[in-house]
């Protein structure tokens, strides 16, 4: 709904950070940004990444490592971006190997950080078997929503730590 743009190995993944962070009314994060700065208009947006999908079928190494390198640099602006509090989750909606050159039943990675949030895993690398170990383990996708939320109240609604409250003079 935000931005057409091509599904392939040319999309602009920053330009779909950007049309995220106007969305959340964070404009001032967007070079010539042109909307109001500070009108919120969503709170949860997807952000689709098809070339890394693409590369997996034209069993493409070289260009999956591009896709996710892109990806990558876009998503720190997003997180350098949004302020603290705000929930993230990373992941695929299927796994293609380039191996394959198709979909398989694999496992994918999925990771969920909350911006400001202390806790964290012992999970170092995003890949299919280093996520497996971390703290949300392996669940069925329709799960997914329920964790990211959980994640999400956690931060916003737990119980203020012993230390603010012995600060707080």
């Amino acid at each position: 709904r935000l931005l057409e743009q091509r599904g392939d190995y040319q999309t602009n993944v920053n330009a779909k950070v950007d049309a995220a962070l106007r969305e959340f009314g964070l404009a001032g994060a967007v070079d010539g940004a042109t909307r109001e700065e500070g009108m919120v208009r969503s709170v949860f947006a997807v952000i689709h990444v098809k070339g890394v999908d693409d590369a997996g079928h034209d069993r493409s190494l070289e260009k999956k490592l591009m896709m996710l390198q892109r990806c990558g640099e876009a998503l720190q602006r997003l997180w350098t971006a949004l302020p603290d509090g705000s929930t993230v989750a990373i992941l695929s909606d299927h796994s293609t190997p380039v191996s394959i050159g198709d979909h398989s039943c694999e496992p994918v990675p999925v990771s969920v950080a909350t911006k400001g949030c202390g806790f964290h895993d012992d999970v170092e690398h995003y890949s299919e078997v280093e996520c497996g170990y971390g703290a949300l383990g392996r669940f069925r996708g329709e799960e997914l929503l329920g964790i990211v939320k959980r994640a999400h109240y956690w931060y916003h609604y737990r119980a203020p730590r012993e230390s603010s409250l012995t600060s707080e003079g």
